[in-house]
């Protein structure tokens, strides 16, 4: 049995709130209350089962990240099983905050207990629960022999995918990165593209206006895109999205990461899933001339700056200075360029390999995306790359990170 004792000048109160609560609760994942102590200013709750905090069960997992990032999906598939039952008698929803998280002794069952959250379990995470194989006990099971030999690659890339993934938003100073390459983005570091998937598969909304609608524009010989200038006013939008396999990178990471000599700050090197450029036309007289705006083919301009240029004849050929264009009146252009991608830190780079040999192939080769089908990922630096440390923070480069 476990006790929990209240303190403080609202124990009772407290006290009397638990047992309320947890009266009503009869589900596997969530703690049962098994008998309640009142002894003159001392107020008790006992629980069925002696209940170990899940982080000291994981302890003896340590040495496995296969293991212990299997085990943080099995707890979230329990977590997620207790909400909807607390969901389905209360109308309202478990917050994982409000937990802390154990394991019954007798059973070696997951479950819940609703309180302040102290714990750092990264149960947290919205992980891929629906496997072809879940064990109905955790007790003496060789999890790293049990997820290899039940696991598909694809389940197990969805668990990776999750866990402890950072969203990145970052403002690319000097090169555009790629859809579905691989970036490195650090504020420390000048940023670069490592690797990329020829004839990666995308979604392109193509070029819209901010404020809606889509203004006549053509495609030339060259591959620009060319738009009138009359009526060309306001911020012109495009979006460029990831539709490859989406866990094609899991499959190959540690190849890329091998051929590099990559071996630290594995969180740094970020996904590309999305890619928004923005043009902003600023009048700079209230009747622009005849001419056109032409935007380069995404990939080849190196910076934003070299993306755009104004002429007055319709093949381009007369690509106009910035200077030169205001002076005739055309609009000012800044061009914006913003990614958006995902990364992961070294833990989960070392449950890939350890996933990937137990498997029965060479995590520093690419046997897995073969086997598997997935586009090859190739170098776009040479294998004695090194990352060049920046001579000043660039403010700006970070949007957000979470």
């Amino acid at each position: 049995m476990t006790a929990m004792i209240y303190q403080g000048v609202d124990a009772e109160d407290h006290w009397r709130e638990e047992i309320a609560r947890y009266s009503r609760l009869r589900h596997p994942n969530i703690v049962q209350l098994y008998a309640i102590v009142c002894a003159g200013h001392v107020y008790a709750t006992i629980f069925y089962d002696d209940l170990i905090p899940v982080e000291q069960f994981l302890e003896s997992y340590r040495h496995s990240p296969l293991s212990t990032l299997y085990l943080y999906s099995y707890f979230y598939a329990a977590l997620t099983d207790a909400q909807k039952y607390f969901f389905s008698i209360s109308s309202k929803w478990l917050d994982r905050l409000d937990c802390t998280f154990w394991i019954r002794h007798s059973t070696t069952q997951f479950c819940a207990a609703i309180s302040s959250n102290s714990s750092d379990v990264r149960v947290f995470c919205p992980i891929f629960t629906n496997f072809s194989w879940k064990p109905t006990s955790l007790r003496g099971l060789q999890w790293d022999a049990m997820v290899i030999a039940s696991v598909l690659p694809e389940e197990f890339y969805r668990i990776v995918y999750w866990y402890k993934m950072q969203s990145r938003c970052f403002l690319p100073p000097h090169l555009e990165p790629r859809v579905g390459c691989v970036f490195l983005a650090s504020p420390a570091e000048l940023p670069v593209e490592i690797a990329f998937i020829s004839d990666c598969a995308v979604e392109d909304n193509g070029w819209k206006l901010a404020s809606g609608g889509s203004p006549e524009h053509h495609a030339t010989n060259s591959g620009c895109t060319r738009f009138g200038s009359t009526g060309l006013v306001g911020t012109l939008c495009r979006k460029i999205r990831y539709r490859g396999p989406k866990y094609s990178w899991f499959s190959q990471a540690n190849y890329i990461f091998n051929c590099l000599s990559i071996d630290t700050n594995e969180s740094d090197y970020v996904f590309i899933e999305q890619i928004e450029l923005r043009i902003h036309l600023s009048p700079t007289s209230a009747t622009p001339p005849t001419g056109y705006l032409f935007i380069r083919p995404f990939g080849i301009a190196q910076t934003p700056t070299r993306r755009t240029y104004w002429s007055r004849t319709a093949n381009g050929g007369e690509e106009l200075h910035p200077n030169t264009a205001r002076r005739l009146g055309f609009p000012d252009v800044a061009v914006f360029v913003t990614a958006w991608g995902q990364s992961w830190d070294g833990f989960v780079y070392s449950a890939l390999r350890q996933f990937h040999q137990g498997k029965g192939f060479d995590p520093e080769d690419e046997g897995m995306a073969q086997h598997l089908g997935y586009p090859r990922y190739q170098l776009s630096v040479a294998n004695n790359y090194n990352p060049q440390p920046l001579t000043k923070i660039q403010p700006g480069l970070w949007l957000w990170t979470s």
